[in-house]
Order: C-alpha cells, then sequence, then structure tokens
C-alpha cells in the first residue's frame, strides 16, 4: 500500500463513518463471550478497509478491567505464552469477532479472590455504562458528564509506533523512520511486523485503565496484539 493511500488522523473528538462506539459482547467476541466479557470492555470498532484498502472486515478497540496495580499478567506469569504475557495480551480476529489466544487464567480475577480488583472492575464496568449513556444523550465522549471537554475516540490512526513505556517484554524490531524517530514494531511468532492500527486512550471511555491502549494487527494470521502505554 502506498504511503498516499495511508490513512493518518489525530485527535479524533468527531466520530467518522467507519467508526462504531461501544459494540456490544455480541458484536466483538467469538467463543465463550461471557468469559471474555468478564475481563474486556469493547470500547470503539473500526472498519479494515478504511485503514487500508487491501483489508476487510471490523476490528476492535477493548480495554482490559484490570490491573488495579502494576500491569496486566504481572501476577500470572505461569499462563503466559508468545503473544500473552505482561502487558500484552492478544486474540485471533475470525468473522470480525475476537477470541483470546490465551488461557483465561492469565486474568487474575480467573478463579481467584482479590476484592480490590474486584471493585476496580465493577468500576470500569459503570464507567463505561456511563460514557456510553453521555453519547446517547449528548453525541460526544466523555466518562465524567462534562458537555464542553469532549474526549478523543481515537488519539492516533495510521503513524508508526514510536518508541514509549510500552516498549518492554515483547519481541520488537527497531528501526529509524523518515522523520528520525526510533519505531519499534512487535513481531509474530514466525518474525513478521505487526502493524500499528493506532491508540486511544481507555480512561476516556471508563475513567479507568492506560494512558494508550495501542492496537496492533497480523493480517496475515489474523492476529489481533494489544499492549499498554502508562506514563
Amino acid at each position: 500500500m502506498s504511503s498516499s493511500k495511508k490513512l493518518h488522523l489525530q485527535d479524533v473528538k468527531d466520530l467518522l463513518p467507519f467508526m462504531t462506539p461501544f459494540p456490544s459482547a455480541e458484536q466483538v467476541f467469538a467463543g465463550d463471550i461471557k468469559a471474555h466479557r468478564r475481563h474486556l470492555l469493547p470500547l470503539l470498532t473500526l472498519d479494515l478497509a478504511a485503514i487500508n484498502p487491501e483489508w476487510s472486515g471490523k476490528i476492535h478497540f477493548i480495554s482490559p478491567k484490570e490491573p488495579y496495580e502494576g500491569m496486566i499478567g504481572g501476577r500470572t506469569t505461569e499462563y503466559h505464552d508468545y503473544y500473552n504475557r505482561e502487558n500484552w495480551l492478544a486474540f485471533r480476529l475470525e468473522n470480525d469477532r475476537y477470541t483470546f489466544l490465551g488461557d483465561f487464567r492469565y486474568f487474575y480475577l480467573e478463579g481467584r479472590e482479590d476484592s480490590d480488583l474486584a471493585e476496580y472492575y465493577e468500576d470500569g464496568e459503570q464507567g463505561l455504562e456511563k460514557a456510553k449513556a453521555f453519547y446517547l444523550q449528548h453525541g460526544m465522549l466523555n466518562p465524567w458528564d462534562q458537555t464542553d471537554n469532549p474526549q478523543a475516540w481515537v488519539d492516533d490512526i495510521g503513524s508508526e509506533p514510536g518508541v514509549g513505556n510500552w516498549c518492554d517484554g515483547f519481541p520488537l524490531e527497531y528501526e529509524t523512520g523518515s522523520d528520525g524517530d526510533e519505531n519499534a514494531y512487535p513481531l509474530t511468532e514466525d518474525g513478521r511486523r505487526f502493524h500499528l492500527i493506532g491508540w486511544l486512550a481507555s480512561y476516556s471511555y471508563c475513567d479507568t485503565g492506560a494512558d494508550g491502549v495501542l492496537l496492533f494487527y497480523d493480517p496475515v494470521d489474523k492476529i489481533v496484539l494489544f499492549t499498554f502505554d502508562w506514563t
């Protein structure tokens, strides 16, 4: 795909035709939908063809309800694999829906007790419902009932993955871009670069979560990879 066709957007506060906010769990997840939804918040759906005309279908920004402290996966190392590790998790994309590629015990509350984390799960759920209701009433994104402070649906689409706090604990390939900045590309298990779809702030949707939810995609194996930037 030539650079002239590459979509590049920043600080998108008005919904665009290829964006669908607050998709349902049934629209986002496959397989055990209840297990997915227990740990994950669906935020925003994008049409892949708008990002790259060679692609088709839909892809989704999601946010895990944890961590309350530390990094997701930080306390469940026995259930890590190549794609699912501390601060990284991955899904298979089939028929526009996600299936988690790991063991659900990667999420700490799967079969474990933690009252603080359980309360944080509930805070995220309530925050998402509040933001959805606010959107339906006012047509903008804000989880704090502030009509004079619309939040960005997406902070960036189409940029290269610049080096940040997320660059840790995963196989990466580094390259200096034409602007002189260094970029970092996560690699598939067989060594291909993931494509960065974009990033957004989780807390703009649910008043909890990461400063940056980074969404990567491998169109060959249909793997969606997430990592989270914390400042």
